[in-house]
């Protein structure tokens, strides 16, 4: 499990290239806070994906962030990743029929305002 450890130091590091030292080191110990986890000497990939939904979630424009992280996400297995690509392509399928809906239901809504239109002209 070496090899996939984050060290506290790298994750300081990805908070500075968002923030400057003093309020790196503050967010990053909130992000822990939020994450449930408590500083230590280096973080695991299940600690590290509990981190990055933490800064999701509290820091405005996280990407600098999390794209620190993605070596070490890197490591993960294939397995989680094909996961959650596989939910991903059935909403897919379900976007044409939902478009067709919108495009059906769009003629009534254009219809109504020219009737409207029309009623007050006379």
């Amino acid at each position: 499990m070496a090899g996939t450890a984050f060290t506290h130091d790298s994750l300081i590091q990805a908070f500075e290239r968002r923030f400057d030292h003093f309020s790196a080191r503050a967010v990053a110990a909130e992000v822990l806070e939020a994450a449930g986890l408590k500083k230590t000497d280096a973080y695991d990939a299940a600690a590290l994906a509990r981190i990055a939904e933490a800064v999701e979630k509290t820091v405005a424009r996280p990407g600098v962030i999390l794209s620190s992280f993605a070596p070490a996400a890197e490591e993960k297995p294939a397995a989680k990743a094909e996961e959650k690509a596989a939910p991903k392509a059935e909403p897919k399928a379900a976007e044409p029929a939902a478009e067709a809906a919108e495009v059906a239901a769009a003629p009534e809504a254009e219809e109504k305002p020219v009737e409207k239109k029309a009623d007050k002209k006379k």
